[in-house]
């Protein structure tokens, strides 16, 4: 009653903008972040108020907290009257490992969040790369601290599509805080939102823990790797705890450089349309060793000599 599989977290996303949001909600997030979260308030008609990122590159929990409680004292005039409903309310929304700079949460602040929140709001929390944070150290399972300190509802996104390389296949699933919340995302999601060959393959994969954390494990150490090399080249990159690296293209412009990787092979993605994000900044997900030390051996010849 409270689990919902879903066509992958965008999906999920979209429906939140088309059940829970209007013209009349607030949407308190952090700048950058997906996309796919200010496209779906955008089509709801949605206000949204953007927080920037903490140094670190995460969401900065305390900020998000202070926007929501001035959004809810300027709607109300005395916070926490009457608890959230569809179209009266604050949401505010957060990647606990922020998607595209991959800087993560302090668990101190995220906690401060979760008990400072009034009942008007309604937390999203994106967990998409949950599995990365875990095999780093990163002491934060948002999902259960949710279910044990959260004072407002609430809706947890996660994902296959990352740590469990199951992408293409396109299923993810969300959480929420009550029966009630997630019956009226269940009544739009359509009849067939997930494939069958999606669904028995994510439950195939649920039983190979070991071998998705060794996946996960590689991955890290490619992203390592790969971000040592990418500064011996002369490009400022963040610290990322996801499957991908955000870094800046200082030599000629992104666009070029983009199309240079294109026509040999390489996809990477430019950031610099998003809101926050510097204009030659460039998004690059992990693949496996080979397909990333091709990458490395195009992008070295790229470098002006």
């Amino acid at each position: 009653e409270q689990v919902i599989p879903t066509n992958g977290s965008e999906q999920a996303i979209r429906l939140l903008g088309d059940v829970y949001l209007d013209e009349s909600t607030v949407c308190v997030c952090p700048s950058p972040t997906f996309p796919v979260y200010t496209t779906a308030f955008e089509h709801s008609g949605t206000r949204t108020a953007l927080v920037p990122l903490t140094k670190a590159s995460g969401a900065d929990c305390d900020a998000l907290l202070r926007t929501a409680l001035a959004e809810v004292d300027e709607a109300t005039g005395q916070e926490g009257q009457t608890r959230y409903v569809d179209g009266e309310g604050v949401v505010v929304c957060l990647s606990t490992i922020n998607n595209p700079t991959g800087g993560a949460v302090a668990k101190d602040a995220f906690m401060r969040l979760l008990k400072g929140l009034p009942s008007r709001a309604l937390l999203v929390v994106d967990e998409a790369y949950f599995e990365f944070g875990r095999e780093q150290g990163l002491d934060l399972n948002g999902l259960e601290l949710l279910q044990r300190y959260c004072t407002c509802p609430w809706i947890c996104l996660r994902t296959f599509a990352k740590a469990y390389s199951f992408a293409g296949a396109r299923i993810g699933y969300a959480i929420f805080s009550t029966p009630t919340l997630a019956s009226a995302m269940f009544k739009v999601k359509g009849v067939f939102p997930v494939n069958t060959l999606a669904q028995v393959g994510a439950v195939a994969l649920m039983k190979e823990e070991d071998y998705m954390r060794a996946c996960v494990r590689r991955i890290i150490s490619e992203r390592n790797k790969m971000a040592q090399e990418l500064e011996s080249l002369g490009c400022t990159v963040l610290p990322s705890y996801a499957n991908f690296l955000m870094f800046s293209w200082p030599h000629s412009g992104v666009q070029e450089f983009w199309e240079a990787l294109r026509l040999q092979g390489v996809l990477v993605t430019p950031m610099g349309t998003i809101a926050g994000v510097a204009d030659n900044a460039i998004r690059m997900t992990m693949c496996t060793e080979e397909a990333n030390a091709e990458a490395l051996r195009v992008i070295r010849e790229l470098v002006p000599r």
